[in-house]
């Protein structure tokens, strides 16, 4: 579940960088490249294009895939730090010396 998770949310985060950068700017007409933005109102139709849906529905999913990713991540990996890792390594590595040492002692 996690690897069919992880491919959805790298093709989600390609396509997503694909799609913003083939939209084209909102000032990007003939009017407002000299200067003139008085074609824009402050409340201006909202003209929503294929490509503004597209990416809306590429960031929630880009975003759900993210939130489901680092709670797989951290229920798999909960109570498991480094440091306790490292601290046990430690503990079993004297415990092995000691026995090593033992050994010698006694011959």
């Amino acid at each position: 579940m996690f690897t069919f998770i992880s491919i959805i949310h790298i093709i989600a985060c390609i396509s997503l960088i694909l799609i913003v950068l083939l939209q084209v700017g909102k000032g990007a007409d003939l009017a407002s490249m000299f200067g003139g933005a008085g074609t824009q109102s402050l409340f201006g139709t909202s003209s929503e294009t294929f490509m503004t849906k597209l990416t809306t529905a590429m960031a929630v999913i880009f975003v759900l895939t993210s939130i489901s990713l680092s709670f797989m991540w951290v229920s798999h990996y909960s109570g498991t730090s480094i440091m306790k890792k490292e601290g046990i390594k430690q503990i079993e590595a004297e415990a092995v010396k000691e026995e090593v040492s033992d050994g010698e002692t006694e011959k």
